[in-house]
């Protein structure tokens, strides 16, 4: 690019200023994309595989350079480098040049007349005219660029701020604002005084003799904490409370070795320890202590924490365990059915071997070749895609680490598979085959499945849920944690400040009156069954993709917001009196309160009031599975408020054939294209009743 001499930095921030207003403009004009399948995650035209093997762009990120025109658009059709925001380096973003200049981003000098592009519109001059000496003077549209140059910042002790700031571009004005206060005019220095404690925010914007407004003011934030006085000293106290012991770890029901391990502390700094096992003497010990060789029987472990003020703790610290020599575990399975045919195919594994030593842990596993998880629990199922002989895996793990194995070798079939009235199986779970069972009418019937009665209503619960009536209970003191990977059932995670995901793999966990804050890709992961949420709240920092994903899991009473979908659903999943809302759009992403997916059943939201995008940008407050392949089935949306103001629509429903599909007595706000994509009652859902606008309480019909 050719030197302009002195005012060679003066061209650079007008060419700055000029990428920032074509950012600003792609960004208000940027194309919506549909929402795009598994094979291609970002959503911007390219596969997974092709972005990884051929245009090395970022698969997770729509626009990799960030030059606001997505890979896809590069690649197929600007022809423009996705890695590179200004491809013929002339001072212009392609997405500026494709769709505001047009001069080609492929050239660096359009017109061929010896200025780069970025160069001439920094002149005002017309980058497609090619007429050396006689250009036209374009009209000053570059807005100026507005620095605050000195100003307090972080946390200050002082009530009084002045602020010093400069214009790109001279002959500039200056628009001042603090806080919420309205836009005034204003010079370098500005000061003010008096300011109260707490989180300040000054702004300031130039305005250049050509009327350009700069927008993109500068601000600055800060704190004001003027310190209290100093508090008088207090004269000493003597110490007379006892310290409290607590055992920290140890062993617990029954194992099955004679050695223990205890570790134990104090909650005063200093103590010392006296301990003793069963009925023995107290002597002096220290954390941790082990005992080997121990008698099978039940044991009692004690202990108790003396302070340095001499006070002992009156009520030791205790812990009981059984030592038991039992035999290890056995591993072995069947599995239902026995010759599975014609894939796709579901097979259900049931452990029969012995846990003498309880509690065992069961993980299945197809393979080898591979090493795929099926699952966890003395049950586990296992959908194969091809016929041949499938390896099927169960290592069992009982309460002292002990471990056996069991393979078996599964082949699956081509031949015609019967009906499942006339299979010989209990298809639906309740215990009654074939014709004996209620669901079936003939052989030929292949719908085992009994009729269901949808669940009764709930109670009324006192109002719609938001932010005061949701989420953690006022005055709860959360203690702060960091992500985390809860592996033992029956775990309680209760009061607690968690920075980073959480990933559930035991069954019958609980999260209550917890705050979970992260920008993982999910904040909840449901690997197992039984997990609860409830009382807390869920923060996605505008970053993570799903809440809550994927299934077996009830969630009540929680606030959920800052992520790009509330759900993610598979199936036996229950959400109840829940607030799902201000859901995040950055990058282009097509918003739900909740996606379901294929073939998810027994799925319950009642009761909750669901605003996925007010702003504008989402997709709808639940989306249900609308494509082939299994439907959604067992389904209760009902009685939820569900505003799809600024989504596509309120309710995305199914557009090929689904059953027990129960959408009654929600309050819709339509979304942009209507309440729903068109809801066929008796095809699409089974019932649609007593639906009613929100702010009007007219009647809604299926297709509003």
């Amino acid at each position: 690019m050719p030197s302009l001499g002195p005012s060679n930095r003066s061209w650079k921030r007008r060419v700055a200023a000029l990428a920032s207003i074509a950012a600003l403009a792609l960004l208000l004009g940027a194309p919506s994309f549909a929402q795009a399948g598994p094979r291609d995650r970002d959503r911007d035209g390219l596969s997974n595989r092709y972005e990884v093997g051929h245009s090395k762009t970022n698969p997770t990120r729509r626009d990799t350079d960030r030059d606001h025109l997505g890979d896809g658009f590069e690649v197929r059709r600007s022809h423009t480098n996705p890695l590179k925001r200004d491809t013929d380096a002339d001072g212009l973003t392609d997405a500026y040049e494709w769709r505001h200049s047009k001069t080609s981003p492929l050239r660096t000098d359009t017109d061929s007349d010896g200025t780069a592009d970025g160069v001439e519109l920094m002149l005002r001059q017309d980058p497609l005219a090619n007429e050396r000496g006689k250009k036209k003077l374009l009209p000053d549209r570059i807005s100026p660029q507005t620095a605050i140059t000195a100003g307090p910042s972080g946390t200050v002790t002082n009530r009084d701020a002045g602020f010093s700031f400069t214009s790109s571009e001279a002959g500039s004005s200056f628009q001042c604002k603090l806080d919420a206060a309205a836009w005034g005019s204003c010079a370098s220095p500005r000061g003010y005084s008096g300011m109260a404690d707490g989180l300040h925010n000054f702004s300031v914007r130039a305005t250049d003799p050509a009327g350009n407004v700069d927008p993109t003011p500068d601000t600055r934030a800060w704190t004001v904490a003027v310190p209290p006085p100093p508090v008088p000293p207090v004269p000493p106290v003597v110490d007379t409370t006892p310290p409290e012991t607590a055992i920290t770890s140890g062993p617990s029901g029954t194992v099955a070795n004679g050695n223990a391990s205890f570790s134990f502390s104090s909650s005063e700094i200093g103590s010392s320890f006296q301990c003793r096992l069963d009925a023995a003497a107290w002597s002096n010990c220290s954390s941790p202590l082990g005992y080997s060789g121990l008698a099978g029987g039940t044991h009692t472990f004690s202990v108790r924490a003396t302070d340095v003020a001499t006070n002992t703790d009156p009520s030791p610290a205790t812990a009981s365990w059984t030592v038991a020599t039992t035999a290890g575990p056995t591993a072995s399975f069947s599995w239902s059915p026995q010759n599975p045919q014609n894939p796709p195919v579901q097979v259900t594994f049931t452990s029969t071997g012995n846990c003498p030593a309880t509690p065992c842990t069961y993980d299945w596993r197809h393979g080898p070749p591979g090493d795929e998880p099926i699952g966890t629990g003395t049950t586990a199922s296992w959908t194969f895609q091809s016929t041949g002989t499938k390896t099927v895996v169960l290592k069992v793990t009982d309460s002292a680490g002990r471990v056996a194995e069991a393979t078996n070798n599964i082949t699956v079939g081509s031949a015609p598979a019967p009906k499942r009235c006339a299979n010989g199986a209990d298809d639906d779970g309740d215990g009654k085959v074939d014709l004996a069972d209620p669901g079936c009418t003939d052989a030929a019937d292949d719908d085992e499945t009994d009729v269901v009665t949808p669940p009764p209503p709930p109670p009324p619960t006192g109002g719609w849920p938001n932010a005061s009536n949701t989420g953690v209970p006022a005055g709860t003191a959360l203690t702060p944690s960091g992500g985390m990977t809860i592996n033992t059932a029956g775990t309680v995670i209760d009061a607690r400040d968690i920075s980073g995901p959480v990933v559930v793999n035991a069954p019958n966990v609980t999260i209550k009156r917890s705050r979970i804050r992260t920008s993982s890709f999910q904040a909840v992961a449901s690997n197992s069954f039984g997990l609860v949420i409830e009382d807390s709240e869920i923060d996605g920092q505008s970053a993570v993709h799903n809440a809550v994903s994927s299934s077996s899991f009830t969630v009540r009473r929680s606030n959920i917001h800052h992520s790009e979908n509330g759900f993610s659903v598979s199936g036996n999943v229950t959400v109840t009196d829940s607030y799902i809302h201000d859901l995040t759009t950055t990058g282009g992403a097509h918003t739900d309160g909740a996606q379901f997916n294929e073939g998810a059943s027994d799925v319950v939201f009642r009761h909750n009031t669901i605003i996925p995008s007010p702003g504008g940008g989402g997709t709808s407050c639940i989306i249900m599975w609308d494509e082939g392949g299994a439907q959604n089935t067992r389904v209760w949306i009902e009685d939820n408020r569900l505003i799809g103001t600024g989504a596509a629509w309120a309710l995305y429903s199914p557009r090929q054939t689904a059953s027990q599909i129960y959408i009654n007595r929600n309050r819709f706000m339509s979304g942009v294209y209507g309440v729903t994509n068109g809801v066929q009652v008796g095809t699409t859902v089974t019932e649609f009743n007593g639906n009613v606008y929100d702010n009007t309480g007219s009647p809604v019909s299926p297709n509003d």
